[in-house]
Protein backbone atom coordinates (compact mmCIF):
# COMPACT_ATOMS: atom_id res chain seq x y z
CA UNK A 1 0.00 0.00 0.00
CA UNK A 2 1.31 3.42 -0.92
CA UNK A 3 2.21 5.75 1.95
CA UNK A 4 0.32 9.00 2.41
CA UNK A 5 1.86 11.99 0.61
CA UNK A 6 2.72 14.66 3.20
CA UNK A 7 5.87 16.28 1.81
CA UNK A 8 6.50 18.70 -1.05
CA UNK A 9 9.45 20.66 -2.41
CA UNK A 10 9.13 23.93 -4.34
CA UNK A 11 12.30 24.50 -6.34
CA UNK A 12 13.04 28.20 -6.81
CA UNK A 13 15.81 28.95 -9.31
CA UNK A 14 15.00 32.66 -9.36
CA UNK A 15 13.17 32.55 -12.70
CA UNK A 16 10.30 34.76 -11.52
CA UNK A 17 10.19 37.45 -8.86
CA UNK A 18 6.55 38.41 -8.50
CA UNK A 19 5.50 35.78 -5.98
CA UNK A 20 6.93 37.00 -2.70
CA UNK A 21 4.37 39.24 -1.03
CA UNK A 22 1.09 38.34 0.61
CA UNK A 23 -0.28 36.02 3.27
CA UNK A 24 -2.62 33.09 3.51
CA UNK A 25 -2.69 32.95 7.30
CA UNK A 26 -3.96 35.38 9.90
CA UNK A 27 -6.12 37.38 7.50
CA UNK A 28 -8.93 37.02 5.01
CA UNK A 29 -7.43 35.36 1.91
CA UNK A 30 -7.32 37.72 -1.09
CA UNK A 31 -9.16 36.99 -4.30
CA UNK A 32 -7.70 34.08 -6.27
CA UNK A 33 -7.12 36.46 -9.13
CA UNK A 34 -5.20 39.03 -7.10
CA UNK A 35 -3.11 36.91 -4.78
CA UNK A 36 0.62 36.33 -5.34
CA UNK A 37 1.72 33.39 -7.43
CA UNK A 38 3.16 31.35 -4.54
CA UNK A 39 -0.28 31.32 -2.89
CA UNK A 40 -1.63 29.08 -5.63
CA UNK A 41 0.95 26.41 -4.91
CA UNK A 42 0.88 26.47 -1.11
CA UNK A 43 -2.89 26.50 -0.83
CA UNK A 44 -3.28 23.69 -3.38
CA UNK A 45 -0.77 21.53 -1.47
CA UNK A 46 -2.22 22.25 1.97
CA UNK A 47 -5.77 21.59 0.82
CA UNK A 48 -4.62 18.07 -0.09
CA UNK A 49 -3.12 17.32 3.31
CA UNK A 50 0.49 18.17 2.42
CA UNK A 51 1.72 19.99 5.50
CA UNK A 52 5.50 19.55 5.25
CA UNK A 53 6.43 22.02 2.50
CA UNK A 54 10.00 23.02 1.70
CA UNK A 55 11.26 25.74 -0.62
CA UNK A 56 14.75 25.20 -1.98
CA UNK A 57 16.39 28.44 -3.10
CA UNK A 58 19.07 27.81 -5.71
CA UNK A 59 21.78 30.28 -6.70
CA UNK A 60 20.79 33.92 -6.18
CA UNK A 61 17.03 33.30 -5.92
CA UNK A 62 15.47 35.65 -3.37
CA UNK A 63 12.53 35.21 -1.07
CA UNK A 64 10.31 37.06 1.38
CA UNK A 65 8.17 34.17 2.56
CA UNK A 66 8.43 34.20 6.34
CA UNK A 67 4.68 34.77 6.61
CA UNK A 68 3.80 31.38 5.12
CA UNK A 69 3.11 29.06 8.03
CA UNK A 70 4.66 25.62 7.58
CA UNK A 71 6.94 26.64 4.70
CA UNK A 72 10.57 25.79 5.45
CA UNK A 73 13.25 27.68 3.51
CA UNK A 74 16.54 26.07 2.44
CA UNK A 75 19.34 27.54 0.34
CA UNK A 76 21.74 25.93 -2.10
CA UNK A 77 24.38 28.44 -3.22
CA UNK A 78 25.09 26.63 -6.50
CA UNK A 79 22.25 25.39 -8.67
CA UNK A 80 23.10 21.74 -9.26
CA UNK A 81 20.25 20.88 -11.63
CA UNK A 82 16.66 19.91 -10.87
CA UNK A 83 17.65 16.46 -9.57
CA UNK A 84 21.03 17.41 -8.06
CA UNK A 85 19.38 20.13 -5.98
CA UNK A 86 17.27 17.53 -4.17
CA UNK A 87 20.33 16.11 -2.40
CA UNK A 88 20.18 19.13 -0.08
CA UNK A 89 16.94 17.67 1.30
CA UNK A 90 17.80 13.98 1.06
CA UNK A 91 17.58 13.37 4.81
CA UNK A 92 14.13 14.97 4.90
CA UNK A 93 12.69 13.21 1.83
CA UNK A 94 14.38 9.80 1.65
CA UNK A 95 11.71 7.79 3.52
CA UNK A 96 8.50 8.53 1.59
CA UNK A 97 7.21 9.79 -1.78
CA UNK A 98 7.13 13.55 -2.25
CA UNK A 99 5.86 16.17 -4.68
CA UNK A 100 8.37 18.32 -6.55
CA UNK A 101 7.24 21.63 -8.06
CA UNK A 102 9.05 24.29 -10.01
CA UNK A 103 8.26 27.68 -8.48
CA UNK A 104 6.92 28.72 -11.90
CA UNK A 105 4.32 25.93 -12.13
CA UNK A 106 0.64 26.79 -11.75
CA UNK A 107 -1.40 24.11 -10.00
CA UNK A 108 -4.80 23.92 -8.37
CA UNK A 109 -6.38 21.59 -5.80
CA UNK A 110 -7.80 19.24 -8.41
CA UNK A 111 -4.44 18.67 -10.15
CA UNK A 112 -2.67 17.89 -6.88
CA UNK A 113 -5.38 15.43 -5.82
CA UNK A 114 -5.41 13.74 -9.22
CA UNK A 115 -1.65 13.16 -9.35
CA UNK A 116 -1.69 11.78 -5.78
CA UNK A 117 -4.53 9.42 -6.67
CA UNK A 118 -2.66 8.33 -9.82
CA UNK A 119 0.43 7.43 -7.78
CA UNK A 120 -1.60 5.54 -5.18
CA UNK A 121 -2.87 3.13 -7.84
CA UNK A 122 0.59 2.22 -9.13
CA UNK A 123 2.85 -0.63 -8.03
CA UNK A 124 6.03 -0.30 -5.98
CA UNK A 125 8.06 -0.52 -9.19
CA UNK A 126 6.93 3.01 -10.06
CA UNK A 127 9.61 5.69 -9.82
CA UNK A 128 7.14 8.54 -10.02
CA UNK A 129 4.40 10.38 -11.89
CA UNK A 130 5.30 13.26 -14.23
CA UNK A 131 2.63 15.76 -15.28
CA UNK A 132 2.51 16.34 -19.06
CA UNK A 133 0.66 19.11 -20.83
CA UNK A 134 -0.18 19.61 -24.46
CA UNK A 135 0.76 23.14 -25.47
CA UNK A 136 3.95 25.22 -25.37
CA UNK A 137 2.79 28.35 -27.12
CA UNK A 138 4.65 30.78 -24.81
CA UNK A 139 8.07 29.24 -25.25
CA UNK A 140 10.45 28.62 -28.09
CA UNK A 141 11.32 25.04 -27.26
CA UNK A 142 9.44 21.77 -27.60
CA UNK A 143 9.68 18.39 -25.95
CA UNK A 144 9.27 15.05 -27.63
CA UNK A 145 7.86 12.79 -24.92
CA UNK A 146 7.70 9.12 -25.77
CA UNK A 147 4.76 7.53 -23.94
CA UNK A 148 3.92 3.81 -24.12
CA UNK A 149 0.43 2.42 -24.68
CA UNK A 150 0.19 1.78 -20.94
CA UNK A 151 0.95 5.43 -20.14
CA UNK A 152 4.59 5.08 -19.06
CA UNK A 153 7.17 7.66 -20.15
CA UNK A 154 9.90 6.02 -22.20
CA UNK A 155 12.06 9.10 -22.68
CA UNK A 156 12.15 12.88 -23.14
CA UNK A 157 14.03 14.77 -25.82
CA UNK A 158 14.10 18.55 -25.72
CA UNK A 159 14.70 20.25 -29.04
CA UNK A 160 14.57 23.90 -29.92
CA UNK A 161 11.45 24.74 -31.90
CA UNK A 162 13.61 25.71 -34.89
CA UNK A 163 14.58 22.04 -35.13
CA UNK A 164 11.35 20.37 -34.05
CA UNK A 165 8.04 22.06 -34.81
CA UNK A 166 5.85 18.98 -34.69
CA UNK A 167 5.83 18.25 -30.97
CA UNK A 168 3.83 20.39 -28.58
CA UNK A 169 3.90 18.31 -25.41
CA UNK A 170 5.87 19.39 -22.39
CA UNK A 171 6.59 18.34 -18.83
CA UNK A 172 4.70 20.65 -16.53
CA UNK A 173 7.29 21.05 -13.76
CA UNK A 174 5.00 19.02 -11.45
CA UNK A 175 6.27 15.62 -10.29
CA UNK A 176 5.52 12.99 -7.66
CA UNK A 177 8.75 11.08 -7.00
CA UNK A 178 9.58 7.88 -5.18
CA UNK A 179 12.38 8.16 -2.58
CA UNK A 180 14.15 5.48 -4.66
CA UNK A 181 15.28 8.28 -6.97
CA UNK A 182 18.02 9.23 -4.48
CA UNK A 183 19.82 5.96 -5.31
CA UNK A 184 20.62 7.38 -8.77
CA UNK A 185 21.62 11.00 -8.04
CA UNK A 186 25.42 11.46 -7.75
CA UNK A 187 27.00 13.88 -5.27
CA UNK A 188 28.57 17.25 -6.11
CA UNK A 189 27.70 17.53 -9.78
CA UNK A 190 25.06 19.16 -11.96
CA UNK A 191 22.33 16.54 -12.47
CA UNK A 192 19.21 17.18 -14.52
CA UNK A 193 15.92 15.45 -13.79
CA UNK A 194 14.74 15.01 -17.39
CA UNK A 195 17.98 14.43 -19.24
CA UNK A 196 19.87 12.39 -16.64
CA UNK A 197 17.76 11.07 -13.74
CA UNK A 198 14.81 9.97 -15.86
CA UNK A 199 16.89 7.67 -18.13
CA UNK A 200 18.58 6.15 -15.05
CA UNK A 201 15.21 5.36 -13.45
CA UNK A 202 13.85 3.79 -16.63
CA UNK A 203 17.07 1.83 -17.24
CA UNK A 204 16.83 0.35 -13.73
CA UNK A 205 13.27 -0.85 -14.16
CA UNK A 206 11.40 1.97 -12.41
CA UNK A 207 8.35 3.03 -14.39
CA UNK A 208 7.53 6.71 -14.80
CA UNK A 209 3.82 7.33 -15.32
CA UNK A 210 2.65 10.18 -17.54
CA UNK A 211 -0.17 12.22 -16.03
CA UNK A 212 -1.88 14.34 -18.70
CA UNK A 213 -3.13 17.75 -17.54
CA UNK A 214 -5.25 20.27 -19.43
CA UNK A 215 -3.71 23.57 -20.45
CA UNK A 216 -0.30 25.08 -19.86
CA UNK A 217 1.18 25.06 -16.36
CA UNK A 218 4.54 26.84 -16.66
CA UNK A 219 4.56 30.55 -15.90
CA UNK A 220 8.06 31.82 -16.69
CA UNK A 221 7.50 35.24 -18.20
CA UNK A 222 5.39 38.28 -17.47
CA UNK A 223 3.43 37.52 -20.62
CA UNK A 224 2.50 34.00 -19.52
CA UNK A 225 1.62 35.28 -16.05
CA UNK A 226 -0.70 37.85 -17.58
CA UNK A 227 -2.33 35.15 -19.69
CA UNK A 228 -2.90 32.99 -16.61
CA UNK A 229 -4.53 35.88 -14.77
CA UNK A 230 -6.73 36.67 -17.76
CA UNK A 231 -7.76 33.04 -18.07
CA UNK A 232 -8.77 32.92 -14.41
CA UNK A 233 -10.59 36.20 -14.84
CA UNK A 234 -12.59 34.78 -17.74
CA UNK A 235 -13.47 31.69 -15.73
CA UNK A 236 -14.60 33.87 -12.83
CA UNK A 237 -16.75 36.11 -15.00
CA UNK A 238 -18.34 33.12 -16.71
CA UNK A 239 -18.81 31.13 -13.50
CA UNK A 240 -19.33 31.55 -9.79
CA UNK A 241 -18.14 34.91 -8.44
CA UNK A 242 -18.18 33.65 -4.85
CA UNK A 243 -15.67 30.90 -5.71
CA UNK A 244 -13.13 33.56 -6.66
CA UNK A 245 -13.87 35.97 -3.81
CA UNK A 246 -15.32 38.63 -6.12
CA UNK A 247 -17.73 41.30 -4.90
CA UNK A 248 -20.72 43.00 -6.45
CA UNK A 249 -21.07 46.75 -6.97
CA UNK A 250 -23.07 47.50 -3.82
CA UNK A 251 -20.13 48.96 -1.89
CA UNK A 252 -18.59 50.78 -4.87
CA UNK A 253 -19.15 54.52 -5.32
CA UNK A 254 -19.45 55.80 -8.90
CA UNK A 255 -19.39 59.59 -9.28
CA UNK A 256 -21.14 61.26 -12.18
CA UNK A 257 -20.77 60.00 -15.73
CA UNK A 258 -18.66 56.85 -16.02
CA UNK A 259 -18.58 54.71 -19.16
CA UNK A 260 -18.48 50.96 -18.52
CA UNK A 261 -18.23 48.52 -21.43
CA UNK A 262 -18.07 44.74 -20.98
CA UNK A 263 -17.59 42.77 -17.77
CA UNK A 264 -16.20 44.77 -14.85
CA UNK A 265 -16.11 43.36 -11.30
CA UNK A 266 -15.40 45.53 -8.25
CA UNK A 267 -14.18 44.67 -4.77
CA UNK A 268 -15.43 46.43 -1.65
CA UNK A 269 -15.41 50.21 -1.26
CA UNK A 270 -13.98 51.20 -4.65
CA UNK A 271 -14.22 54.84 -5.71
CA UNK A 272 -14.72 55.48 -9.46
CA UNK A 273 -14.74 59.16 -10.32
CA UNK A 274 -16.27 61.27 -13.07
CA UNK A 275 -15.20 60.88 -16.71
CA UNK A 276 -13.64 57.43 -16.24
CA UNK A 277 -13.85 54.88 -19.07
CA UNK A 278 -13.76 51.18 -18.09
CA UNK A 279 -13.57 48.58 -20.85
CA UNK A 280 -13.75 45.04 -19.52
CA UNK A 281 -12.89 42.44 -18.73
CA UNK A 282 -11.54 44.04 -15.58
CA UNK A 283 -11.29 42.99 -11.96
CA UNK A 284 -10.74 45.44 -9.08
CA UNK A 285 -9.67 44.53 -5.56
CA UNK A 286 -10.91 46.36 -2.47
CA UNK A 287 -10.45 50.09 -1.76
CA UNK A 288 -9.33 51.05 -5.27
CA UNK A 289 -9.55 54.64 -6.52
CA UNK A 290 -9.78 55.64 -10.18
CA UNK A 291 -9.43 59.40 -10.62
CA UNK A 292 -11.15 61.68 -13.14
CA UNK A 293 -10.68 61.02 -16.85
CA UNK A 294 -8.70 57.77 -16.47
CA UNK A 295 -9.11 55.04 -19.09
CA UNK A 296 -8.76 51.34 -18.28
CA UNK A 297 -8.76 48.85 -21.15
CA UNK A 298 -8.95 45.18 -20.18
CA UNK A 299 -8.05 42.55 -19.67
CA UNK A 300 -6.73 44.00 -16.41
CA UNK A 301 -6.43 42.67 -12.89
CA UNK A 302 -6.01 45.33 -10.20
CA UNK A 303 -5.06 44.44 -6.63
CA UNK A 304 -6.30 45.96 -3.37
CA UNK A 305 -5.63 49.62 -2.42
CA UNK A 306 -4.50 50.70 -5.89
CA UNK A 307 -4.92 54.21 -7.26
CA UNK A 308 -5.14 55.13 -10.95
CA UNK A 309 -4.36 58.84 -11.41
CA UNK A 310 -6.34 61.41 -13.33
CA UNK A 311 -6.24 60.97 -17.14
CA UNK A 312 -4.03 57.89 -16.82
CA UNK A 313 -4.21 55.07 -19.37
CA UNK A 314 -3.98 51.46 -18.14
CA UNK A 315 -4.22 48.54 -20.54
CA UNK A 316 -3.64 44.77 -20.58
CA UNK A 317 -1.80 44.64 -17.27
CA UNK A 318 -1.76 43.17 -13.77
CA UNK A 319 -1.25 45.45 -10.76
CA UNK A 320 -0.58 43.95 -7.37
CA UNK A 321 -1.71 45.57 -4.12
CA UNK A 322 -0.88 49.19 -3.40
CA UNK A 323 0.22 50.22 -6.90
CA UNK A 324 -0.08 53.94 -7.64
CA UNK A 325 -0.18 55.37 -11.18
CA UNK A 326 0.36 59.13 -11.36
CA UNK A 327 -1.57 61.62 -13.50
CA UNK A 328 -1.28 61.16 -17.28
CA UNK A 329 0.73 57.94 -16.92
CA UNK A 330 0.49 55.28 -19.63
CA UNK A 331 0.93 51.66 -18.58
CA UNK A 332 0.47 48.87 -21.12
CA UNK A 333 1.27 45.15 -21.15
CA UNK A 334 2.95 45.34 -17.77
CA UNK A 335 3.08 43.51 -14.47
CA UNK A 336 3.70 45.85 -11.53
CA UNK A 337 4.67 44.44 -8.14
CA UNK A 338 3.24 45.33 -4.75
CA UNK A 339 3.56 49.01 -3.83
CA UNK A 340 5.04 50.01 -7.20
CA UNK A 341 4.64 53.70 -8.08
CA UNK A 342 4.72 55.19 -11.56
CA UNK A 343 5.50 58.91 -11.62
CA UNK A 344 3.18 61.39 -13.28
CA UNK A 345 3.37 61.42 -17.10
CA UNK A 346 5.65 58.36 -17.06
CA UNK A 347 5.00 55.37 -19.30
CA UNK A 348 5.68 51.69 -18.76
CA UNK A 349 5.58 48.90 -21.28
CA UNK A 350 7.28 45.74 -20.05
CA UNK A 351 9.48 44.32 -22.85
CA UNK A 352 9.00 40.65 -22.05
CA UNK A 353 5.25 41.09 -21.62
CA UNK A 354 4.49 42.55 -25.06
CA UNK A 355 1.24 40.94 -26.12
CA UNK A 356 -1.04 41.66 -29.03
CA UNK A 357 -4.02 42.70 -26.94
CA UNK A 358 -6.47 42.32 -29.81
CA UNK A 359 -5.28 38.76 -30.51
CA UNK A 360 -5.43 37.90 -26.83
CA UNK A 361 -9.02 39.07 -26.66
CA UNK A 362 -9.87 36.88 -29.64
CA UNK A 363 -8.17 33.84 -28.13
CA UNK A 364 -9.69 34.31 -24.69
CA UNK A 365 -13.19 35.10 -25.94
CA UNK A 366 -13.10 38.76 -24.88
CA UNK A 367 -14.49 40.66 -27.85
CA UNK A 368 -16.98 43.52 -27.88
CA UNK A 369 -18.29 45.67 -30.68
CA UNK A 370 -17.08 48.99 -29.27
CA UNK A 371 -13.47 47.89 -29.27
CA UNK A 372 -12.27 49.28 -32.69
CA UNK A 373 -12.81 52.95 -31.86
CA UNK A 374 -11.77 52.54 -28.23
CA UNK A 375 -8.48 50.84 -29.17
CA UNK A 376 -7.26 53.61 -31.46
CA UNK A 377 -4.94 54.96 -28.76
CA UNK A 378 -3.33 51.58 -28.27
CA UNK A 379 0.38 51.82 -28.94
CA UNK A 380 3.19 49.40 -28.13
CA UNK A 381 5.81 51.15 -30.20
CA UNK A 382 7.53 53.12 -27.44
CA UNK A 383 9.20 50.08 -25.88
CA UNK A 384 9.82 48.34 -29.20
CA UNK A 385 11.47 51.52 -30.52
CA UNK A 386 14.08 51.62 -27.74
CA UNK A 387 14.94 47.95 -28.30
CA UNK A 388 15.17 48.42 -32.09
CA UNK A 389 17.36 51.50 -31.65
CA UNK A 390 19.83 49.52 -29.53
CA UNK A 391 19.89 46.67 -32.06
CA UNK A 392 20.57 49.06 -34.96
CA UNK A 393 23.38 50.78 -33.05
CA UNK A 394 24.83 47.43 -32.10
CA UNK A 395 24.77 46.14 -35.69
CA UNK A 396 26.51 49.28 -37.00
CA UNK A 397 29.08 48.97 -34.22
CA UNK A 398 29.62 45.26 -35.01
CA UNK A 399 30.20 45.83 -38.73
CA UNK A 400 32.58 48.74 -38.21
CA UNK A 401 34.60 46.96 -35.51
CA UNK A 402 34.78 43.62 -37.33
CA UNK A 403 35.85 45.24 -40.60
CA UNK A 404 38.53 47.32 -38.90
CA UNK A 405 39.97 44.41 -36.91
CA UNK A 406 40.09 42.13 -39.97
CA UNK A 407 42.04 44.74 -41.95
CA UNK A 408 44.45 45.44 -39.08
CA UNK A 409 45.12 41.76 -38.34
CA UNK A 410 45.47 40.37 -41.88
CA UNK A 411 49.24 39.80 -41.43
CA UNK A 412 48.48 37.74 -38.30
CA UNK A 413 45.97 35.65 -40.25
CA UNK A 414 48.65 34.87 -42.83
CA UNK A 415 51.25 33.88 -40.22
CA UNK A 416 48.78 31.68 -38.33
CA UNK A 417 47.71 29.91 -41.55
CA UNK A 418 51.35 29.11 -42.38
CA UNK A 419 52.07 27.87 -38.83
CA UNK A 420 49.01 25.58 -38.78
CA UNK A 421 49.84 24.08 -42.14
CA UNK A 422 53.51 23.50 -41.23
CA UNK A 423 52.73 21.69 -37.96
CA UNK A 424 50.03 19.24 -39.05
CA UNK A 425 48.01 18.13 -42.01
CA UNK A 426 44.43 19.27 -42.25
CA UNK A 427 42.44 22.42 -42.94
CA UNK A 428 43.47 25.84 -41.67
CA UNK A 429 39.96 26.71 -40.60
CA UNK A 430 37.58 24.58 -38.54
CA UNK A 431 33.81 24.89 -39.02
CA UNK A 432 31.40 23.98 -36.22
CA UNK A 433 27.61 24.00 -36.31
CA UNK A 434 26.40 26.30 -33.57
CA UNK A 435 23.01 27.74 -32.59
CA UNK A 436 22.41 31.37 -33.45
CA UNK A 437 19.54 33.71 -32.67
CA UNK A 438 16.16 31.94 -32.45
CA UNK A 439 17.92 28.57 -32.68
CA UNK A 440 18.97 28.90 -36.32
CA UNK A 441 22.19 26.98 -36.90
CA UNK A 442 25.20 28.51 -38.63
CA UNK A 443 28.81 27.41 -39.36
CA UNK A 444 31.09 29.07 -36.80
CA UNK A 445 34.62 29.65 -38.16
CA UNK A 446 37.79 29.20 -36.09
CA UNK A 447 41.46 28.59 -36.77
CA UNK A 448 42.07 24.87 -36.30
CA UNK A 449 43.83 24.27 -32.97
CA UNK A 450 43.52 20.50 -32.67
CA UNK A 451 44.45 17.30 -34.39
CA UNK A 452 42.23 16.46 -37.38
CA UNK A 453 40.50 13.58 -35.48
CA UNK A 454 39.88 15.62 -32.29
CA UNK A 455 36.10 15.35 -32.42
CA UNK A 456 36.22 11.54 -32.43
CA UNK A 457 38.30 11.55 -29.22
CA UNK A 458 36.02 13.89 -27.24
CA UNK A 459 33.58 11.33 -25.83
CA UNK A 460 36.37 9.26 -24.29
CA UNK A 461 37.97 12.34 -22.74
CA UNK A 462 34.63 13.68 -21.45
CA UNK A 463 34.06 10.65 -19.22
CA UNK A 464 37.46 10.81 -17.52
CA UNK A 465 38.97 14.29 -17.78
CA UNK A 466 36.13 16.80 -18.12
CA UNK A 467 36.66 19.62 -15.58
CA UNK A 468 33.18 21.11 -15.92
CA UNK A 469 29.83 19.77 -14.83
CA UNK A 470 26.58 19.61 -16.76
CA UNK A 471 26.80 19.47 -20.55
CA UNK A 472 29.84 21.76 -20.78
CA UNK A 473 33.14 20.18 -21.91
CA UNK A 474 36.23 21.97 -20.57
CA UNK A 475 39.84 20.81 -20.16
CA UNK A 476 42.79 22.96 -19.12
CA UNK A 477 45.36 20.63 -20.68
CA UNK A 478 43.55 19.09 -23.63
CA UNK A 479 45.83 16.41 -25.20
CA UNK A 480 44.23 16.96 -28.60
CA UNK A 481 45.70 20.49 -28.93
CA UNK A 482 48.62 21.06 -31.27
CA UNK A 483 51.54 23.25 -30.13
CA UNK A 484 50.37 26.08 -32.37
CA UNK A 485 46.81 25.49 -31.25
CA UNK A 486 47.75 25.79 -27.58
CA UNK A 487 49.25 29.24 -28.25
CA UNK A 488 46.23 30.29 -30.32
CA UNK A 489 43.85 29.24 -27.53
CA UNK A 490 45.87 30.98 -24.84
CA UNK A 491 45.87 34.27 -26.76
CA UNK A 492 42.33 33.82 -28.20
CA UNK A 493 43.75 34.34 -31.72
CA UNK A 494 41.87 31.19 -32.80
CA UNK A 495 38.64 33.22 -32.47
CA UNK A 496 39.64 35.86 -35.06
CA UNK A 497 37.87 34.18 -38.03
CA UNK A 498 34.57 34.60 -36.20
CA UNK A 499 34.75 38.22 -37.30
CA UNK A 500 33.58 36.86 -40.65
CA UNK A 501 30.52 35.43 -38.86
CA UNK A 502 29.93 38.91 -37.43
CA UNK A 503 30.01 40.51 -40.89
CA UNK A 504 27.62 37.82 -42.19
CA UNK A 505 25.18 38.60 -39.38
CA UNK A 506 25.47 35.21 -37.68
CA UNK A 507 27.08 36.69 -34.59
CA UNK A 508 27.70 39.92 -32.71
CA UNK A 509 30.92 41.12 -31.14
CA UNK A 510 29.38 40.70 -27.68
CA UNK A 511 26.81 38.14 -26.58
CA UNK A 512 26.48 34.66 -25.09
CA UNK A 513 29.02 32.31 -26.64
CA UNK A 514 27.52 30.14 -29.39
CA UNK A 515 27.00 26.53 -28.35
CA UNK A 516 25.83 23.37 -30.06
CA UNK A 517 22.23 22.43 -29.26
CA UNK A 518 23.33 19.27 -27.40
CA UNK A 519 25.33 21.43 -24.97
CA UNK A 520 22.18 23.30 -23.92
CA UNK A 521 19.65 20.50 -23.42
CA UNK A 522 19.92 20.40 -19.63
CA UNK A 523 18.32 23.79 -19.12
CA UNK A 524 15.92 24.77 -21.94
CA UNK A 525 14.78 28.00 -20.26
CA UNK A 526 18.37 29.21 -20.02
CA UNK A 527 18.98 28.03 -23.57
CA UNK A 528 15.98 29.81 -25.02
CA UNK A 529 16.72 33.01 -23.12
CA UNK A 530 20.28 33.14 -24.51
CA UNK A 531 18.96 32.37 -28.02
CA UNK A 532 16.85 35.53 -27.92
CA UNK A 533 20.01 37.46 -28.89
CA UNK A 534 22.84 36.87 -31.34
CA UNK A 535 25.77 34.91 -29.95
CA UNK A 536 29.00 36.84 -29.49
CA UNK A 537 32.74 36.64 -30.00
CA UNK A 538 33.00 37.30 -26.29
CA UNK A 539 30.55 37.59 -23.44
CA UNK A 540 30.08 38.39 -19.79
CA UNK A 541 30.99 34.86 -18.65
CA UNK A 542 34.23 34.94 -20.61
CA UNK A 543 35.49 38.11 -18.94
CA UNK A 544 34.19 37.56 -15.39
CA UNK A 545 34.05 33.79 -14.79
CA UNK A 546 36.20 32.20 -17.47
CA UNK A 547 38.13 30.06 -14.98
CA UNK A 548 34.96 28.93 -13.18
CA UNK A 549 34.03 25.51 -14.64
CA UNK A 550 30.66 25.29 -12.87
CA UNK A 551 27.70 25.12 -15.22
CA UNK A 552 25.48 27.27 -13.03
CA UNK A 553 28.03 30.13 -13.19
CA UNK A 554 27.70 30.14 -16.98
CA UNK A 555 23.90 30.18 -16.67
CA UNK A 556 23.92 33.12 -14.26
CA UNK A 557 26.20 35.29 -16.41
CA UNK A 558 24.29 34.62 -19.65
CA UNK A 559 20.96 35.44 -17.99
CA UNK A 560 22.45 38.61 -16.50
CA UNK A 561 23.70 39.76 -19.92
CA UNK A 562 20.47 39.09 -21.84
CA UNK A 563 18.37 40.89 -19.24
CA UNK A 564 20.67 43.92 -18.93
CA UNK A 565 21.96 44.71 -22.42
CA UNK A 566 23.35 48.08 -23.39
CA UNK A 567 25.96 49.36 -25.82
CA UNK A 568 27.97 50.79 -22.94
CA UNK A 569 28.06 47.38 -21.28
CA UNK A 570 29.10 45.74 -24.56
CA UNK A 571 32.07 48.11 -24.81
CA UNK A 572 33.11 47.34 -21.22
CA UNK A 573 33.01 43.60 -21.98
CA UNK A 574 35.16 44.13 -25.09
CA UNK A 575 37.79 46.04 -23.10
CA UNK A 576 37.72 43.28 -20.49
CA UNK A 577 38.29 40.70 -23.24
CA UNK A 578 41.28 42.61 -24.63
CA UNK A 579 42.76 42.84 -21.13
CA UNK A 580 42.33 39.09 -20.57
CA UNK A 581 43.89 38.29 -23.95
CA UNK A 582 46.93 40.48 -23.25
CA UNK A 583 47.40 38.89 -19.83
CA UNK A 584 47.37 35.47 -21.48
CA UNK A 585 50.23 36.29 -23.86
Amino acid sequence: MKSKITKAVILNKGTISWFSKGSIHGMEPPSLLNKPFIDYQIRALQNNGISDIHMLLAGDAAHDLCQYEGLQIHRQDDFMGTAGALLTLKDVLKDEPFILLNVSTYIDDEKVKAIIDEYAELSDSCGGVFAVYESLSDFDYSETINISKTGSILGVYRAHRSQNRRSNKGLAGFYLLSPKCFNYIPDNTFFDLKEQLLPFLIKNGLKIKAFIVDGECSVLTSASYLKLKFRLLREALEGDYDKFGLKDKNTTTIHGEVKIVGEVAFGDFCDIRQGVTLIGPALFGDHCIVDEGATIVGPVVIGHNCRIGANAWLQSSVLHDGVVLGEYTQVRNSLLGEGHQVAAADSRNCVDALIDAVEMRRNDGFVNHEMPQLMEHYDTLSCAYSVAKYQIKKRVFDVMLASSVILLTLPIWLLVAIAIRLESKGPIFYLQKRCGIHGKEFPMIKFRTMQPNAHQLQDGLREKLNEADGPVFKMTNDPRLTKVGRFLRKTSIDELPQLINVLLGHMSCVGPRPLAIKEMVYNPHWRDLRLMVKPGLTGLWQVSSRDDPRFHAWIEKDIDYVRNQSLRRDIRILFGTIKSALQGV
